[in-house]
């Protein structure tokens, strides 16, 4: 027992830190590394560790990858990012399309997808128009945590809990519209209060250059397309998520005039593999029986994780503390039922905003923000992410507590 405690307690501080000191290693280095040592020394068998891994997650995000990396190679991430901001739009009212688009996306094809594909087009468009990027990438970030709210497959944690819980896609759509409205508009107050009067930047006017890619406009309405077939499937028949994802996958591997090389070049294999790691890493942490045990001091206390309100708080307070994704394996064990699924979603995507390492999104457009000389500081990012964090995630807790009356 020992041992595996020790494990899980490094890999999610290395989920907590990003890193480990004196090592190029990330997140999925750790979850890997600590998964590999699992097995190898034998506290888990290698046949109850395959079994542990959900490939019908696995299946349906590598699915919904492929299909969003054949919209993005495209051009279409692009091309309705750049229609959009070149519009003749006031600062703010260009805020509010920004977040609008990019929430949206985002509960179609995930979250740090969506972060990934817009957030150069974005800077490009911001300098041509000389307008400080920050508060868009900002508006960015949120709005793609926010957002991936809407859809069961917004974001990798909400495809989890999904099917771990089998979700029906339609009522938590419904379930999930008003606490990701809210959220959206929260975004747009916070950042349009605090840069009024701000927006521009004395900088040399940039020109806008298309991305390297070619543009294929029928590649865009084909994925168009799909992606209706898709969310339609999802909401009117039982089929398995998973086969009709792959299916789409492999539609877009032979039906494409991109290469399959390059289309596979853009699946975030990194992500897949930290998947199967935890996975695997709490598999093993569960099998000691400590996780039951902590919950049943824990209610005897007060702090009851079967209750939906307190499942919610969980998951909000790890998801800052070790991902959203981590969080939510780890607390998926003690959710039952749509309420628990839903209050489960919320806390992932509501907190993730809050600080940097919230969520892979955020990481991703800071990080493409530092490419093209753009500093986005921790202090930057978590004094815009607290009060929208306070606002979101304070009204979903009443809106949870509302529907579990």
């Amino acid at each position: 027992m020992t041992p595996i405690v020790v494990i899980f307690a490094l890999v999610y501080l290395g989920m907590a830190l990003g890193t480990a000191p004196y090592l190029k290693i990330d997140r999925t280095g750790i979850a890997l590394l600590g998964a590999i040592v699992i097995v190898a020394g034998g506290w888990l068998p290698e046949q109850a560790a395959w079994d542990s891994v959900s490939t019908e997650t696995i299946s349906m995000l590598l699915g919904l990858m492929i299909l969003s990396a054949h919209f993005k190679l495209s051009g279409g991430y692009q091309l309705i990012t750049k229609r959009i901001a070149k519009l003749e739009l006031k600062p703010p009212a260009l805020l509010a399309a920004i977040i609008g688009i990019s929430g949206f996306f985002a509960a179609l094809l995930t979250n740090d997808v969506i972060a990934m594909a817009i957030a150069p087009v974005l800077i490009a468009i911001c300098r041509h128009r000389n307008l400080d990027p920050v508060p868009f990438l900002l508006a960015l970030c949120c709005a793609v945590n926010s957002g991936s709210a809407l859809l069961i497959i917004g974001s990798p944690s909400s495809m989890l809990i999904g099917q771990a819980l089998d979700l029906k896609f339609l009522p938590f759509m419904v379930s999930m519209i008003v606490p990701t409205v809210f959220s959206c508009f929260s975004i747009w107050a916070v950042l349009a209060y605090v840069y009024r009067g701000r927006w521009h930047v004395e900088a040399p006017r940039g020109q806008y250059k298309d991305a390297e890619f070619e543009q294929h406009q029928l590649g865009i309405w084909i994925g168009i397309v799909v992606l209706i077939v898709i969310v339609s499937v999802y909401s009117f028949t039982e089929l398995p998520r998973d086969l009709v994802a792959l299916g789409v996958a492999g539609f877009f591997l032979i039906h494409t005039r991109i290469t399959t090389r390059r289309l596979l070049q853009e699946v975030n294999w990194p992500l897949l593999m930290l998947f199967i790691a935890l996975f695997i890493v709490n598999a093993a942490f569960n099998d000691t029986g400590l996780p039951d045990k902590a919950v049943n001091e824990m209610a005897k206390a007060g702090v009851d994780l079967h209750d939906t309100l307190w499942l919610f708080a969980a998951t909000a307070l790890i998801s800052d503390l070790f991902s959203n994704l981590p969080a939510a394996m780890l607390l998926l064990p003690y959710a039952e039922g749509h309420a628990d699924g839903i209050a489960m979603v919320l806390g992932c995507t509501m907190s993730s905003s809050l600080i940097i390492f919230g969520s892979l999104a955020n990481i991703v457009v800071v990080d493409t923000a530092a490419q093209h000389g753009i500093k986005i500081t921790v202090w930057k990012h978590f004094s815009i992410g607290l009060p929208i964090t306070i606002l979101s995630v304070g009204f979903a807790g009443v809106y949870i507590w509302l529907i579990s009356l």
